[in-house]
């Protein structure tokens, strides 16, 4: 009788660890790869200037990380695969190497969500450029001129919508890239308009 009972615990025993093995490696998983399709496309970028790298590739994989993230916690949809898109483009300058990030996300919903995300490198000072720079003055003159411009485009609806997403802060003109022709600045989709109306851009002189 003690024999079998000894046989008994060492069966229920093995099943148990045997569950545990089983219940760990479906938690690990869950937690290591997403559970709704997706499809991630990143562009590729380098520069000569390894800090320059650093900066956007640390911001790029926070973009990614956020993205597989946001992709666990997913409800899966039949027929729907979910993306990440991210391109970019640059401008350069005598002074300034400038980069505009389009990031596209499509997480389910009636259309995907575009941020645009700018950098700036100052090549004299051999620094990054922010809109921290920018006074009250600078961004009064800069709304004034954006808004002269944008009134101008039949793709804008709403004055109002205009005039609430330029107002003089430095909320509204973080986005912004130097070019030959002038002070390039982005406006995402809702911003100054619906998003229907897309991405609207505006230059002002200096």
């Amino acid at each position: 009788m003690k024999y079998i009972c000894t046989i008994v615990v060492f069966f229920f025993a093995c099943l148990t660890i045997g569950s545990l093995i089983w219940v760990n490696r479906a938690m690990a998983s869950i937690n290591e790869e997403p559970m709704h399709p997706y499809k991630m496309h990143v562009d590729s970028f380098y520069t000569p200037i390894e800090s320059l790298n650093r900066y956007v590739s640390e911001k790029l994989d926070e973009i990614k990380t956020s993205f597989l993230e946001e992709m666990k916690l997913a409800t899966e949809q039949n027929n729907q695969i979910y993306t990440l898109n991210v391109t970019y483009d640059s401008y350069e300058t005598e002074e300034y190497l400038s980069f505009v990030f389009y990031i596209e996300t499509y997480t389910g919903g009636a259309h995907p969500n575009l941020e645009i995300w700018t950098v700036v490198w100052d090549k004299t000072n051999r620094l990054i450029v922010t809109n921290e720079s920018f006074t009250k003055d600078f961004l009064e003159k800069v709304s004034e001129e954006v808004r002269g411009d944008l009134l101008m485009n039949p793709k804008i609806t709403s004055p109002t919508w205009l005039f609430e997403g330029t107002r003089p802060i430095k909320e509204n003109f973080k986005s912004f890239v130097y070019t030959n022709d002038g002070l390039l600045f982005f406006f995402s989709p809702y911003q100054v308009a619906p998003y229907s109306s897309g991405v609207f851009e505006s230059i002002v002189f200096y």
